[in-house]
C-alpha cells in the first residue's frame, strides 16, 4: 500500500494506519504511559492531529498537523520509521 502525498484531520482509510502507528510510538515515548487517545481506526481525528502538532514540533517542522513530504522525511530520516514495513504489516499477508 502506498501513503498518499499528504494527510490531515479527517483524512479515511487503510493509508492512515501506518501514520497512526508511527503516532502512537511518539506519543508513548513522550508521555511515558501507554494511554496517549491514539486509536488505529483508520480515521485521522483530533488525537491523530495534535500528536501529529507536537512530532512536527519535536522534528522543528512548522506544527499545521498535517503528514506531507516535510514530515515524512523528516520522521524518516531523523526517527528511522519505516513507512513501508509498517504499510507491508497492517495490509496482511498478499
Amino acid at each position: 500500500m502506498e501513503l498518499p502525498r499528504y494527510m490531515q484531520l479527517g483524512s479515511r482509510g487503510p493509508a492512515v494506519t501506518p501514520v497512526l502507528v508511527m503516532l502512537q510510538c511518539f506519543a508513548a515515548l513522550q508521555c511515558n504511559l501507554p494511554n496517549h487517545g491514539i486509536v488505529v481506526d483508520m480515521v485521522f481525528g483530533p488525537k491523530a492531529d495534535f500528536w501529529m502538532k507536537e512530532l512536527q514540533k519535536f522534528l522543528e517542522l512548522v506544527p499545521d498537523g498535517g503528514f506531507g513530504p516535510d514530515t515524512r522525511g523528516a520522521v524518516q530520516e531523523r526517527l528511522g520509521f519505516n513507512f513501508e514495513a509498517i504499510s507491508r504489516f497492517s495490509s496482511g499477508p498478499s
